[in-house]
């Protein structure tokens, strides 16, 4: 899972880079959010005496990220319809022009962040620890089941009428 995300991160790099479409700064976000979410299932992920480092450098990253993307939905999804709506009593071109502004600059700090010393040695600590041996005193924190968000797994009546059309159709029932 971690290697996927590490994966899912780094694809999105080029197009947050490149700022062509607004999805890149969205998927690396997801990515970081999966990460900061496996280092606190799977404390080994990194060395104990980084991890608090870690996911803090993950979580500035994230909000640097966080500042680009807020600024993509209130100019792509949310001042759209407010221009329509009010576009005979309101010139909305100096905001607008403010908000491309304050998105730039926040898109600079995405830049240098992803392109700095600090992030590559970011993924290298994250790629040490998953290539580390595993302490055999450190576990992940509860049963998967307790991970999972409450309410995914299908209830037991479910259950009995899957195994009662399974009956029925032939091909048996679940054990």
């Amino acid at each position: 899972m971690a290697y996927e995300t590490l994966r899912h991160l780094q694809a999105n790099v080029p197009g947050v880079l490149d700022d062509h479409d607004i999805e890149f700064v969205h998927q690396a976000r997801v990515a970081l959010r999966r990460l900061r979410s496996l280092q606190k299932i799977f404390p080994s992920l990194v060395p104990h005496h980084d991890r608090e480092n870690v996911l803090s450098r993950i979580k500035e990253l994230a909000a640097t990220l966080g500042q680009v993307r807020d600024l993509d939905v209130f100019l792509t999804e949310t001042l759209p319809p407010l221009e329509e709506a009010l576009a005979m009593s309101t010139d909305f071109t100096p905001l607008k022009a403010a908000l491309a502004r304050a998105r730039q600059h926040s898109q600079n700090k995405v830049v240098t962040a992803l392109t700095s010393p600090d992030y590559g040695r970011l993924l290298i600590q994250l790629l040490a620890g998953l290539h580390a041996p595993q302490s055999a005193t450190e576990k992940p924190n509860g049963k998967l089941r307790d991970v999972a968000r409450p309410g995914t797994e299908p209830a037991p009546e479910t259950y009995q009428k899957f195994n009662k059309t399974l009956a029925i159709t032939g091909s048996g029932g679940a054990t």
